[in-house]
C-alpha cells in the first residue's frame, strides 16, 4: 500500500507540473464611476509555454463587496510567458489582458505573503461603436490608425458611439479613447461606415453580394469600400492571404 501511495503522489506531482504559486488580488471597478463591481467573474490562465507540457490549471474567483477577487498565480516564470486575466460582469464589456510583468522573476521571487495586485476597469454596455465618415462616393482602402497626440482622447461619460472623419486617402485617425481601445485592438467589431451626406455603407462579409458596394473587412483595422473583386484586389496588393 505505501508503494501504491508513493506512485500516486509522484503521478500527481508530474501531472500538475510541480508549479508553485503566490496570491494575487484583482480589483474590478466601473471605469466611469470608479465604484466596485460586485459579483464579477475573474479567471486566471496561462499562455506562451516554452517546453513545459504541464500547464498550470486555470483559477476562477468572484469579486466581493469591495470588488476584489483573490486568486493564485504561478511563480514559474521560466515555463510560462504571461498570465491571462479575463474578467466578466453582467452589464459590462468583457476584459482580457496579458500580465507579462507578473512573470518577472523579481516579482515572483518576492515575499510569498505579499500578493500581486491589479485593478480592472470595465465599461458598461452597450459595446462601443466606431462610425467612419467618408467623402461622398469614396471607394477603396480604409485603414484605422491611432492618433496619440496629447489631449485627443476625450469623451463624454456614457458615450458609446464615436464618429471620425477619414482623410481623403481613406486613413482614419482615432485617438486612444479608453472605451474603444480593447474593441479596436482585439476584435474589429462595432465598426461601421457612412458617407458625409448621411448615406450608410452596408457592412458586408467577404463572400456576400459580390457585386454590391459595401464596407468589407480584410485585415485587422483594414477595410475596403467596394465590391468583392475590389476587396480581393486590395488584399492581393497588400500581400494578405485570402
Amino acid at each position: 500500500m505505501p508503494y501504491l501511495q508513493t506512485i500516486l503522489l509522484i503521478a500527481t506531482l508530474i501531472l500538475t507540473g510541480c508549479h508553485s504559486y503566490k496570491p494575487a488580488t484583482v480589483r474590478v471597478i466601473d471605469a466611469e464611476t470608479q465604484r466596485p463591481i460586485v459579483g464579477a467573474s475573474v479567471q486566471i490562465g496561462y499562455i506562451h509555454f516554452f517546453g513545459d507540457i504541464f500547464i498550470p490549471p486555470s483559477e476562477w474567483a468572484v469579486t466581493d463587496a469591495r470588488g476584489t477577487a483573490c486568486v493564485r498565480v504561478t511563480t514559474n516564470p521560466s515555463s510560462v510567458g504571461s498570465v491571462s486575466v479575463q474578467v466578466q460582469a453582467h452589464g459590462y464589456s468583457n476584459f482580457i489582458n496579458n500580465r507579462e510583468g507578473w512573470m518577472n522573476e523579481e516579482v515572483t521571487r518576492a515575499d510569498a505573503t505579499t500578493p500581486l495586485a491589479m485593478t480592472v476597469a470595465l465599461y458598461s454596455l452597450p459595446e462601443p461603436v466606431v462610425e467612419i465618415i467618408l467623402v461622398e462616393g469614396y471607394r477603396g482602402l480604409v485603414r484605422i490608425e491611432f492618433d496619440t497626440r496629447e489631449g485627443r482622447g476625450r469623451w463624454a461619460p456614457g458615450q458609446r458611439v464615436f464618429s471620425f472623419t477619414a482623410l481623403p486617402t481613406g486613413t482614419v485617425l482615432i485617438p486612444p479613447v479608453a472605451p474603444l481601445t480593447s474593441t479596436l485592438i482585439y476584435q474589429d467589431i462595432g465598426i461601421r461606415a457612412r458617407y458625409a451626406n448621411g448615406t450608410r455603407i452596408e457592412s458586408l462579409s467577404n463572400d456576400a453580394n459580390p457585386s454590391a458596394i459595401g464596407f468589407r473587412w480584410i485585415a485587422q483595422r483594414v477595410f475596403v469600400v467596394g465590391t468583392l473583386s475590389e476587396s480581393e484586389a486590395v488584399r492581393a496588393r497588400l500581400g494578405l492571404s485570402p
